[in-house]
């Protein structure tokens, strides 16, 4: 029964249905562990990364409620936290070089999600980029000391799915540009679809087909 809607470096607000209400959310313990960028929800939890290199939750099935002792950060790598992602109810934590995995072992009172071991050394360099599929999530991103490409998660590792025509699209786009990009998704035809919206185009990929195209 509720959304919450956040303006990313700024207020968050929670939108509750029967009847309908927005709340800002005016817990000070929802910025104790610095301004969140991107948020969300996962086994009832709100879950928010901030500009502090950390990822915080809310109360259960409460937005409105935050603690200041409910965070957690990405800790096998020392990069910024950039975005949390939430794939087939796994929740996976996006730096800007690395991505770390994270379990819910529901141990009561305590910090609910703790680290599950996976680590992937290709991080999320356009946090409005990731696309959930049924079978993986894509994003744009890269590793240390390489170029942006489009990837994806799957069976645990990062896969590269871009051209080396689309690598050097994103290759010459500047970092305000690459962090600008976004990602779509839609199913058409028989076929699964994911999108990114560059400043000059958008290129799709064709989940059935693995091909690209400009539109």
């Amino acid at each position: 029964t509720q959304l919450m809607i956040l303006v990313p470096g700024g207020a968050g607000y929670i939108f509750t249905e029967g009847p309908d209400t927005l709340t800002t959310i005016s817990d000070s313990d929802f910025t104790a562990n610095g301004n969140p960028l991107s948020v969300r929800f996962i086994d009832g939890y709100f879950c928010c990364t901030t500009d502090l290199k950390k990822f915080t939750i809310s109360a259960l099935n409460n937005g409105t409620s935050w603690d200041a002792l409910d965070f957690g950060s990405a800790e096998s790598s020392p990069d910024g936290v950039a975005v949390p992602v939430v794939h087939k109810n796994e929740l996976y934590i996006g730096g800007e070089r690395t991505i770390e995995g994270f379990t819910n072992v529901a141990n009561g009172a305590d910090f609910p999600f703790t680290r599950s071991g996976l680590f992937v050394d290709k991080g999320i360099v356009a946090p409005f980029s990731v696309v959930n599929t049924p079978d993986a999530f894509f994003w744009l991103g890269a590793g240390e000391r390489e170029g942006p490409s489009i990837l994806a998660m799957s069976g645990g590792q990062a896969i590269k799915v871009s051209t080396q025509a689309i690598d050097q699209i994103l290759q010459r786009l500047n970092q305000s540009e690459i962090e600008s990009v976004y990602g779509f998704g839609y199913a058409q035809a028989g076929h699964y679809f994911v999108g990114f919206t560059l400043p000059d185009t958008t290129v799709v990929y064709d989940l059935t087909t693995e091909r690209w195209h400009e539109i």
